[in-house]
């Protein structure tokens, strides 16, 4: 996995450098690079990506329609270029992380914090407001939270920022006092 990270790593820069050149693309870049990630993640796509009959310019095609009609628009020079590149370069694995890495220095450079809470039952909005509030103050930045429920954890919930786990969890409480017992 690391491996396509570090391959996507000068696309996504790239794309990056492009999008600080015209601001207002920036999002659409990411629409777009969501398109492919999204396509890629299916096996029929992958089939066809892996295809050796058929050409650079017909994957291409291929990819390049089924985004536009993924993000109900035409798609700019610039991304039928990136496309055009990472067909002739045949790198059609590596569109996920190029993704990946575009969005989080999309997000650094925004100043934005990606975070996880997981929890046993959802999350009322004052709960949201407040997970996000006393990180806001601990991380001087903006975050964007999502949520993910686990039923498993019986109460609490689990943070994850990062490399940074923060388990407030029943289960994670009952594993502790199982341990600190042996």
């Amino acid at each position: 996995m690391s491996e396509l990270a570090t391959v996507a790593r000068p696309y996504a820069e790239a794309v990056f450098m492009i999008a600080k050149e015209n601001p207002q693309s920036a999002d659409n870049w990411l629409d777009f690079l969501s398109s492919l990630k999204l396509l890629m993640g299916t096996e029929a796509t992958r089939e066809v990506m892996g295809l050796p009959e058929l050409g650079f310019e017909k994957k291409k095609a291929f990819l390049g329609e089924l985004s536009a009609k993924i993000l109900e628009r035409e798609l700019t020079k610039e991304e039928n270029d990136f496309l055009l590149t990472i067909s002739e370069n045949k790198r059609f694995g590596i569109l996920p992380s190029v993704y990946d890495e575009y969005r989080a220095r999309l997000l650094a450079e925004r100043n934005i914090l990606e975070a996880e809470v997981q929890s046993a039952y959802p999350l009322t909005d004052g709960q949201k407001e407040m997970f996000v509030k006393a990180l806001q103050k601990r991380f001087n930045k903006e975050i964007e939270l999502t949520e993910t429920i686990s039923p498993s954890l019986l109460g609490g919930a689990i943070l994850k920022i990062d490399d940074l786990v923060i388990d407030g969890s029943i289960l994670g409480r009952l594993d502790g006092m199982i341990r600190s017992m042996n």
